[in-house]
């Protein structure tokens, strides 16, 4: 009995133990905003970071740890270094932006989410008359804005109809009295369409003056018609354009099928070089570092910048604000966790279980919140 005893509270022991009682947990991060940002005093802050502290909140076997930055060396950048310490045992965990694939869960060991993400496309954020032609003359040719055509155009004929009913009878008969006829000037119907056009487009005072009291209330009430229907026609037509189409009449890319046959940059030792090869781009510029892939774009040497979406954001809203677009598409939705090496299940499971008592307790929302807005 008293052996029974003792052998469960040894694996009691074994099993409260933390895994790295003797020494910190190294966790491996690199250059990733807002997930990871280097600051101006070595430390570093972020998204991933304050995730990482609240783990230590409710579990303090994790309070034990030192971060190793990863920094990028020629042209193996930050983040695939950081994979590679993971996978050869010379950090605990990789955290920070890390994409789970199939090809990485084939070497690498992953936890549970940590963010929800999507790849999209970033272009020039530079006025180009041909998108602004091309939109202007998708959206002209909607349905709201044909259907506001086809009524100026009824509009205008049922006025001139009035207009040579009443004035056919006028004794000077500056109007014909045949409706039709193959001699223009003869024809009594299209006469009154041109003179009805003219006096509603021209406020009133066109050439042709009505022979008659009924004629002359069809041509004032036809520029009085026409102000009201006009501010409708604009309306309509400023509608039409919501926000992203505004921003879109920037850049001639406005979908990612606009991106066939040109150049894309991105980071490499991304989910993002993947994907752009598969939108038969002509070439993938890849750069150790993301900035050096908006300067890439920035310089022209490349049409489109594809990345991970928060990282765009990031960048919009803060260095390149004014510089780039993010389109509204997006190319393929994905999850971030950390990263162990494959044979670490223990630490994997003491941290999964960390990170979903942080979720669970409404902290996970509150960072979230902190880096990307109550709405993203």
């Amino acid at each position: 009995m008293k052996g029974a005893i003792l052998t469960t509270l040894t694996l009691i022991l074994i099993l409260t133990t933390p895994c790295f009682a003797n020494e910190p947990i190294k966790v491996g991060v690199s250059e990733f905003a807002p997930f990871v940002m280097k600051t101006e005093d070595g430390t570093s802050q972020g998204y991933s970071i304050d995730i990482w502290k609240a783990l230590g909140k409710v579990d303090p076997h994790l309070t034990s740890f030192e971060f190793k930055y990863f920094e990028p060396i020629g042209e193996i950048s930050g983040f695939k270094r950081k994979l590679a310490a993971v996978k050869a045992q010379e950090i605990n965990v990789g955290i920070g932006g890390i994409t789970v694939n199939a090809k990485r869960e084939e070497v690498l060991n992953f936890g549970n989410p940590t963010y929800n993400s999507r790849i999209a496309i970033a272009v020039n954020a530079e006025v180009k008359t041909e998108a602004l032609i091309a939109l202007i003359a998708k959206r002209l040719f909607s349905k709201d804005i044909g259907a506001i055509f086809a009524g100026i155009g009824s509009l205008v004929m049922g006025l001139a109809f009035l207009l040579w009913l009443f004035d056919r009878k006028d004794p000077h008969n500056k109007i014909p009295r045949k409706p039709f006829d193959k001699d223009l000037h003869k024809s009594g119907i299209e006469i009154a369409i041109i003179v009805t056009w003219e006096w509603m487009t021209t406020i009133g005072s066109g050439v042709y003056a009505p022979g008659t009291r009924k004629g002359y209330a069809v041509v004032n009430a036809s520029y009085l018609i026409w102000v009201f229907v006009f501010s409708i026609f604009v309306a309509t037509v400023t509608s039409a354009f919501d926000t992203k189409d505004n921003q879109i009449l920037q850049s001639t890319i406005s979908s990612p099928q606009d991106l066939l046959g040109k150049v894309i940059a991105t980071k490499n030792g991304t989910d993002s070089v993947n994907v752009a090869k598969n939108l038969g781009v002509s070439k993938v510029l890849t750069y150790p570092t993301i900035k050096e892939a908006y300067a890439a774009q920035e310089n022209g040497k490349a049409t489109a910048v594809i990345y991970d979406l928060p990282g765009l954001k990031h960048y919009e809203q803060n260095e390149g604000k004014g510089k780039i677009l993010i389109l509204p598409q997006i190319l393929k939705p994905h999850h971030y966790a950390y990263a162990y090496h494959e044979n670490n299940n223990k630490l994997k499971e003491q941290i999964n279980c960390a990170l979903e008592k942080v979720r669970g307790s409404g902290e996970l929302q509150r960072i979230h919140e902190k880096w990307f807005g109550e709405n993203n």
